[in-house]
């Protein structure tokens, strides 16, 4: 995979301890034959082979940020501009 750094960006909050944000994207990759086990754990080769493929960024992908802070008290998670309550 091809992860691509999009933005650092350094923001601060009101106690002026500084919120660091970071900007990853991924490829989607769709495996058309899926991954079965292994043949050969000494070798690390499959079962069978795989087929996958991997999308082109600019038509599909994951973008995941993470902010850090000391004076965050405790963890959070949102997916798709959602809180999950209870994920973190």
């Amino acid at each position: 995979y091809h992860f691509v750094k999009k933005d650092t960006t350094t923001m601060v909050d009101t106690e002026k301890s500084p919120i660091v944000l970071e900007t990853v994207s991924a490829p989607t990759n769709i495996a058309c034959i899926k991954y079965w086990g292994k043949a050969s754990i000494e070798y690390n080769t499959p079962i069978n082979s795989s087929v996958s493929v991997t999308l082109d960024q600019a038509d599909l992908r994951a973008v995941t940020t993470a902010a850090t802070s000391k004076s965050f008290t405790r963890d959070r998670l949102w997916l798709n501009g959602i809180e999950e309550v209870g994920a973190a």
